[in-house]
């Protein structure tokens, strides 16, 4: 949840990470699944940002990973 004021970094970030075309996730800290995967990152695992978001690390990559 953005607090006041956080709107527009959240938004600089994002435009950022999309210029850039990087791979950027944000997770829940509280359980570690992911909330807002781009679609970069999604397709280094085969894979799109909705079927991502609600999902956690251990459905993308192994245990030695």
């Amino acid at each position: 949840m953005l607090r006041a004021g956080e709107a527009p970094l959240a938004g600089a970030l994002l435009e950022l990470v999309a210029r850039f075309d990087l791979p950027f996730a944000v997770k829940d800290v509280a359980n570690s699944q992911y909330r807002f995967v781009n679609e970069r990152l999604a397709a280094l695992f085969g894979s799109t940002p909705e079927a991502m978001v609600g999902t956690g690390d251990a459905q993308w990559l192994d245990a030695a990973q």
